[in-house]
């Protein structure tokens, strides 16, 4: 399973994030590109602990659940709701929201090769480091598929 600690692994989502268009057609769900971009900059700042979280997940936060849902199940296409965490920042301008998410690329790999921990996941608990990296990778790549890069 690829993680963002490793080098191929962001500069593939730094390549994809690259070719996506704010007009990009989805394939499932109901977000828009500027929206889904808007999402994945929420998804970082939460592990930088930069958006507060309550960990709300009880089935979820078990060590194995979370490990087997992270690295082994494939995710439902446009069937997973989104906790209102990963719905704060909206979308404003769309260079602007792509330049930023692609800085916090930048802050969370430093920091995860750093060995620095991160904050809480709202549904996960608390994840160890290779967990986290696989989830941030897993989650940009799912969406990113969602618009056909």
């Amino acid at each position: 399973m690829k993680t963002i600690w490793q080098p191929d692994a962001e500069r593939d989502l730094r390549d994809r994030l690259a070719r996506l268009t704010p007009d990009a057609e989805r394939r499932w769900g109901t977000m828009t590109a500027h929206r889904m971009i808007c999402h994945l900059i929420d998804a970082l700042t939460i592990p930088l602990g930069e958006t507060p979280v309550t960990v709300r997940g009880k089935f979820t936060a078990n060590p194995i659940v979370r490990h087997v849902m992270i690295f082994w199940l494939p995710w439902p296409k446009g069937k997973i709701k989104t906790m209102r965490e990963f719905l704060v920042t909206q979308p404003a301008e769309w260079n602007t929201d792509v330049a930023r998410f692609g800085d916090l690329i930048t802050r969370v790999v430093e920091r995860g090769r750093q060995g620095s921990g991160f904050g809480p996941h709202p549904a996960f608990g608390h994840l160890s480091h290779q967990e986290w990296g696989g989830l941030m990778y897993k989650h940009a790549d799912y969406h990113f598929k969602q618009f056909g890069i």
